[in-house]
């Protein structure tokens, strides 16, 4: 065959294999930039991965080097262009290379029991049997990394991280052991019972990475459960909290309603006597009167609950509160994520005006926006919180406890097929929320 067109064809399968490396720590991780910039940036490290190959193919004799090479290459473009924590991000450079080096070693050695050649003719020399194995590895390689990014690992950033840097260790040193027995393979004389070995050892490795993977899915699942009691308990503790101060605020109207008669006469009386002592004690009651919470009534009990329930935490607090709700809630929303999506918002609004030294306000709008449902937060600060706080994580002592998180937040929005938004305008931070309901 001309080996021009086998050269270009093993350009073509390397190209092939950087661009799924690339693509599959992007999809296991959340994009820092947008446009133009990330695609800059994916390109490089395409490149970089595709030039790592490419060299690799004229210097067959450091096979360890070229793993740990586009190791180091990924992991540094998860640094510049990926977000999340540096255990997770790593976690899935190295999973991408164990894939990648898995399954061109299997692949090898199974052509190499299939077709009675060589291993190391496969890896060292330019031949037909060379070119088919390759084409078939990265087949292979494809078809893996669609079923990885199928049961993509969601849970895995709400592990501790170290964790998760112990686990890594699994795969990390497989890939080592993987290269060195390659290399080792190399020395020894090939035939069938060495090549036998030689794979099972490899599919040895492989189950105690299959099994790796079961545990952190295990770990997944337990924190699902976790998160899911949890907003169970948040949501009964709402409901007894909302329950608990509607009685007292009927009991309170029950009281003003019992004393307005004696209020009325007393009232008549100092007018009688005097129009400015009367007018005094007027503003005195109606003062009192509009000092009382408010109960919004949307006929929505989710969002009654969560929305009373908060705003009364805040008039505790010396908060002051303003609405305006000019919608139906009558929609397609599940409750648990109504009540964990404001629940979390309000939390975040009402820290903040603790902070606060001089007006402390927030203001809550619900609105339609076309077909989209539209929440809008409001709150004072002090300082900016895109430059002091721009991931909003909570400076309380139970961050772990303390609601679920913008990024929880902007998963509910994903689910509604919406989004989220937040800025500082003058001396308020904004929040906005856009859910297809």
């Amino acid at each position: 065959m001309n080996e021009l067109f086998i050269h270009t064809i093993e350009f073509l399968i390397n190209a092939f294999e950087s661009f799924i490396a690339v693509e599959y720590v992007i999809s296991m991780n959340e994009a820092k930039y947008q446009g133009r910039k990330q695609h800059i940036v994916a390109i490089c490290a395409f490149l970089l991965l595709l030039i790592n190959a490419e060299v690799f193919n004229y210097l067959r004799n450091v096979p360890d080097i070229m793993a740990y090479l586009s190791l180091g290459i990924l992991f540094i473009y998860c640094m510049i262009a990926l977000k999340g924590k540096i255990p997770y991000r790593f976690f899935s450079c190295v999973t991408i290379i164990l894939v990648i080096v898995g399954v061109n070693f299997l692949t090898s050695l199974i052509f190499s029991m299939s077709f009675d050649v060589r291993v190391e003719e496969l890896f060292n020399e330019f031949s037909i049997y060379r070119l088919s194995c390759l084409i078939i590895s990265k087949i292979i390689l494809y078809v893996v990394t669609r079923i990885l990014l199928k049961f993509k690992i969601e849970g895995i950033s709400n592990i501790r991280p170290i964790t998760v840097a112990s686990v890594a260790a699994v795969p990390l040193t497989t890939i080592a052991v993987m290269v060195i027995i390659t290399e080792v393979s190399f020395s020894i004389e090939f035939n069938d019972r060495n090549t036998f070995y030689l794979l099972l050892s490899f599919i040895g490795m492989i189950i105690i990475n299959i099994v790796f993977y079961v545990l952190i899915s295990m770990l997944e699942k337990e924190y699902i459960i976790h998160t899911e009691n949890r907003l169970l308990k948040q949501k009964n503790t709402l409901q007894l909290e909302y329950v608990t101060r509607t009685n007292a605020l009927n009991e309170e109207i029950r009281t003003i309603r019992h004393d307005m008669k004696n209020q009325i006469v007393y009232l008549k009386e100092l007018f009688a006597k005097s129009y400015e002592e009367g007018m005094s004690y007027a503003d005195n009651m109606i003062d009192k009167i509009n000092s009382m919470q408010k109960l919004i009534n949307t006929d929505r009990f989710a969002f009654d609950a969560v929305v009373n329930t908060k705003f009364g935490e805040a008039a505790d607090k010396g908060i002051s509160i303003v609405y305006n709700i000019t919608c139906s809630l009558d929609n397609s929303m599940e409750d648990d994520d109504m009540v964990s999506l404001l629940g979390n918002v309000l939390d975040n609004a009402i820290e903040a005006c603790e902070q606060v030294q001089g007006r402390k306000e927030i203001y809550l709008e619900v609105k339609e926006a076309g077909s989209y449902l539209l929440i809008v937060v409001k709150n004072t600060i002090s300082q900016s919180v895109m430059e002091n706080n721009p991931d909003l994580n909570s400076t309380k002592k139970d961050k772990g406890y303390h609601g679920l998180g913008t990024k929880s937040v902007k998963k509910i929005a994903e689910k509604y097929n919406g989004f989220v938004t937040y800025e500082d305008k003058s001396d308020e931070f904004v929040f906005k929320i856009m859910l297809l309901v």
